[in-house]
């Protein structure tokens, strides 16, 4: 297609030629004639706005440049001449002023070799060195052919045109032809062109330290020293593919070259694009135009400062790039400089995508050790412990909760047959275990109760669960095991408080209680109580005149007052002994008015009676009578490990047991010193000095009335059947 326009041009000049000589028509030359100078003017047209083309849509900025002079050139060599040939074209004929136009015809030589040296447009200094290495060759072929029928002539008689001997030489330069051509670029390379030498063996030697590391930092510092030491740039910056940020990323390579903020470029912008559309490096001579395509990212292009983008491109994708700076010297990059950077940038590109793919091992592999070490912690840290059997019935993984559950150590367990290991927790988990590991059920729990050698006693919930790998396949059973021991003990304490307590005491010091179990032990404790004693006046007439059924049935409807009034404060229900009731205030929980909750409870024992006998008839009617002491006792759960009651037992006790056995029906007696707790809340009379038994000497006793009138005003009496 380029020879094309050719075929027109020649038929055309053939044409005009041959109608000068056609003496049978003398004048047909005249029309012919201006069809050359109309073609000839529209080549010229069509010539500069080709060039007008490729200015305004370049292949590269470098063909922009080069574009710019030659049209340049070519308007000022072509664009009078049109005038002069479209005026001939009309017929009106004017003298080719030759002086003037062959002058402006220069401009345009002129301007293509303005191109090619300042653009490199064609590879000039490799045409020389091509040309001084083929000259040379000729020259030493034809100095070694006459050298060689000189020395051949001395002992045989041969001429220059010896078919023999002219064979043999062709057969031996064909032999050595390309070694000694070769030998001989070299030569001239290292003499005349040295520049390219240096740029081949800094390459080699590069070559050759890319496969010695594979540290990223170290590879682009590599690249860096080798442009650094051939380009002299004024700055450097290597932008690379950020996965997590999923962006390029620029960075200085040199040292100490200053970074005021981070640079990216979107993986889909502009330059991006035309990095991965070209393969050649995108030169952007400093004051020059940015291409159109490129506009999009001028600001970023710009805070690099670069004229020169080198692609770092592997078969995969685009890795990322080089963009150098101006060179220190001013001095524009030539055809052998971006020749070489893209060279470098072949070498690099697969070292730093190697490079960065070892870093992203090494980061992942250090983010599994941190991942194995935080599992390794929170197995250590988490309070169950955490087994894990291999499809060998191994134990591979003990953690420190398993080691303290189970009294045994990882040394003695890890690597060992795990029927050795957890023998003491029965037969039944190796059943469980089969059955896990074989798939038949996603997991399994159940709890075992059994005895360690070292612990005793214990209870252990076991979950079993199969261990799989990526591909979803069994490895082997993980077990983790929770101690319930603590758990089960301390609902043996709640079941025995209230089992020991639930009758005896109301609810609320029931749930005292049972927040605190240690309280509540076998054996007892020396404390401070107030103890309460009610017995049921003339109970004995009564039943010499009643059946024992009836006797039963009224007894049980005047205790369940007694041990409502109790309750009703707060009291425990020690014990019915006969016809009377025994209660203690103070134990097991504290209380600081024990005393008063002891005279309370009797007064609304009184209150109740009286309520229920206005529904009874006049043969169940029966009174109590109430003795209140104080002081210090044991109190405790007395018994046996399988038969415990919790009771007190004192002087204390037995002082209010004598009270209520001389108190008349619906009287209340109590100590002194009960006196002296609640004398600020209650009415009571002075009874006098009693003697009762057990005690040498008499005692003062006084009896309860009531409770004053401010403390009645804001008491109300429970309801002892509540």
């Amino acid at each position: 297609l380029r020879l094309l326009p050719y075929l027109p041009a020649t038929l055309l000049t053939l044409r005009a030629a041959f109608s000068v000589y056609d003496i049978s028509q003398p004048w047909e030359y005249i029309s012919r004639w201006r069809d050359g100078y109309l073609f000839a003017a529209a080549s010229i047209l069509f010539f500069l706005g080709m060039l007008v083309y490729r200015l305004i849509k370049p292949s590269s900025p470098l063909i922009r440049q080069q574009s710019r002079i030659i049209l340049l050139g070519a308007t000022l060599a072509f664009l009078p001449v049109i005038p002069w040939l479209l005026i001939n074209v009309l017929g009106r004929p004017i003298p080719f002023l030759t002086p003037v136009y062959a002058t402006l015809f220069t401009f345009f030589p002129l301007s293509i070799a303005y191109a090619i040296l300042r653009y490199r447009l064609l590879d000039v200094d490799e045409i020389l060195s091509r040309g001084v290495a083929y000259g040379a060759l000729t020259f030493i072929v034809v100095v070694a052919y006459f050298a060689l029928i000189n020395g051949v002539s001395h002992f045989i008689a041969v001429t220059a045109s010896d078919p023999i001997l002219l064979s043999l030489f062709v057969l031996a330069l064909v032999l050595l032809f390309n070694p000694l051509r070769n030998w001989i670029q070299r030569l001239v390379d290292r003499v005349f062109f040295r520049e390219v030498v240096d740029y081949r063996a800094t390459l080699q030697d590069f070559s050759r330290e890319l496969t010695q590391t594979l540290d990223l930092d170290a590879v682009l510092a590599g690249v860096g020293k080798q442009v650094e030491r051939t380009l002299h740039p004024v700055r450097q910056w290597v932008c690379l593919y950020d996965e997590e940020r999923a962006c390029y990323v620029g960075r200085p390579v040199r040292e100490g070259q200053p970074a005021m903020f981070a640079v990216t470029f979107a993986h889909d912008g502009a330059l991006v694009r035309w990095m991965q559309e070209h393969q050649e490096c995108l030169y952007l001579p400093a004051g020059g135009d940015l291409p159109d395509e490129l506009a999009g990212e001028w600001g970023e292009m710009g805070a690099l400062g670069a004229v020169v983008y080198v692609p770092l491109r592997t078969r995969e994708r685009l890795s990322g790039w080089l963009a150098l700076g101006p060179k220190r010297s001013g001095k524009l990059y030539f055809f052998d400089d971006l020749a070489f950077l893209g060279a470098l940038a072949d070498q690099s590109a697969l070292a730093v995508e190697n490079a960065r793919l070892f870093a992203t091992m090494r980061h992942n592999l250090a983010a599994i050790t941190e991942m194995k070490n935080l599992m390794g912690d929170v197995l250590s840290s988490i309070a169950s412990g955490v087994i894990t059997i291999d499809t060998q019935d191994t134990v591979t993984l003990f953690n420190r909760a398993a080691q303290v559950i189970l009294d045994v150590s990882a040394e003695e367990a890890i690597g060992k047959p795990f029927t050795q290991v957890l023998h003491p927790l029965g037969d039944e988990l190796h059943t469980i275990l089969e059955l896990v590991k074989r798939g038949e059920s996603p997991m399994l729990a159940y709890e075992v109760h059994a005895v360690l050698p070292t612990r005793g006693p214990v209870w252990l919930r076991m979950n079993l669960s199969p261990l799989k790998d990526s591909r979803d396949e069994t490895t082997g059973v993980t077990i983790v095991v929770d101690d319930l021991t603590e758990r089960r003990q301390l609902e043996e304490r709640v079941r025995r408080i209230r089992g020991t307590f639930a009758r005896y005491v109301s609810p609320t010091v029931v749930e005292r209680l049972l927040s605190n179990p240690d309280a509540v032990r076998l054996g007892g404790v020396r404390q401070e109580v107030t103890s309460f004693y009610a017995d049921i006046r003339g109970f004995t007439a009564f039943s010499e005149n009643t059946t024992p059924e009836f006797q039963i049935e009224v007894l049980n409807k005047h205790l369940t007052l007694a041990a409502g009034a109790i309750l009703a404060h707060e009291g425990t229900l020690d014990k019915f002994v006969g016809d009377s009731a025994m209660a203690i205030f103070n134990a097991p929980v504290p209380q600081e008015d024990h005393t008063l909750r002891a005279v309370r409870a009797a007064l609304a024992l009184q209150h109740g009676v009286r309520e229920r006998h206005t529904r009874m008839e006049e043969r169940e009617r029966l009174h109590f009578g109430v003795g209140i002491t104080v002081g210090e006792v044991v109190v405790g759960n007395i018994g046996s490990a399988v038969v415990q009651n919790f009771t007190a037992i004192g002087d204390c006790v037995n002082f209010s047991a004598r009270l209520s056995d001389i108190a008349e029906p619906d009287q209340i007696l109590i100590s002194a010193e009960a006196y002296e707790r609640v004398k600020e809340h209650v009415e009571a009379n002075f009874i006098g000095h009693v003697q009762v038994k057990g005690h040498s000497q008499s005692n003062p006793v006084y009896e309860v009335l009531e409770l004053r009138e401010e403390e009645a005003d804001e008491w109300v009496y429970p309801d002892p059947l509540a």
